[in-house]
């Protein structure tokens, strides 16, 4: 389930019960490992951060679609010093265009120097790397199942050409991945034992007629003609809301 991932969302939810989210579902007995909660943006205090450490659930962190819709940076660092399992995710195209992994990856790597200005608190490029991958197996339930390259796991590798100009010299394969991968370097993709990318190329989809799909049907879309009247309004009341909390926030009421 999305969890805080707007301040707005925080505080409306501080309001309605007097304690967080995670006090709440602390409350409910509703976390535990097979919970995943993307964003988790909000989940700040030490008690709260304590608590998710303690029942195993999985935040999933969304860095490109946090920084496009502004919400806030995820308290990273405090989650993985604790013991949590970070996932990574891309959410929906609404609010991260690209949908690209290694882009996500790279986020994570980066976004958080900001907020931490001790380069040994920084995300390694290793723990954004094992986020997208072990993380992401535990966020889809599949510990011991995916994201290693291990005897007994499911076979679902990508094979990147080392001679690709982003990974050359190759110094250090975490590095190289976070910080230079931009999905160029792709060559073959293998899904549970099955090639689905054969030198760069899908081999379960055709690329090119999807692609001219998409053109014949996008000016057929809502999205391409004027909004509505009533939509209108429901978009402006929505603004209304939202700029009113952040004012009683603001004003630390």
């Amino acid at each position: 389930m999305h969890c805080v991932e707007t301040r707005v969302q925080d505080y409306c939810i501080r309001r309605a019960f007097g304690k967080t989210i995670i006090h709440r579902m602390a409350d409910l007995d509703v976390l535990g490992p097979d919970v995943t909660l993307p964003h988790s943006v909000w989940i700040r205090s030490p008690a709260d951060l304590d608590r998710l450490a303690e029942t195993g659930a999985i935040p999933v962190h969304n860095p490109a679609a946090n920084l496009k819709l502004g919400s806030g940076l995820m308290a990273m660092r405090e989650m993985l010093d604790r013991g949590v399992t970070v996932a990574l995710g891309v959410d929906g195209a609404c609010s991260n265009d690209n949908q690209d992994m290694f882009d996500t990856i790279r986020l994570a790597a980066l976004i958080h120097n900001l907020k931490h200005h001790e380069a040994a608190t920084w995300i390694s490029a290793r723990e954004a790397v094992e986020a997208a991958t072990l993380g992401g197996a535990a966020a889809l339930l599949m510990r011991g199942q995916l994201g290693r390259l291990k005897a007994g796991y499911l076979a679902d590798i990508t094979l990147l050409d080392l001679h690709s100009p982003v990974l050359s010299p190759m110094n250090d394969a975490f590095g190289a991945l976070a910080y230079c991968e931009t999905g160029r370097s792709v060559k073959h993709v293998i899904v549970n034992g099955a090639l689905v990318v054969r030198d760069g190329q899908l081999t379960t989809l055709d690329v090119d007629a999807i692609t001219q799909e998409f053109r014949e049907r996008v000016e057929r879309l809502p999205f391409r003609r004027p909004v509505d009247a009533k939509t209108q309004r429901d978009v402006d009341d929505c603004w209304r809301f939202w700029r009113a909390v952040m004012a009683q926030i603001q004003e630390g009421g």
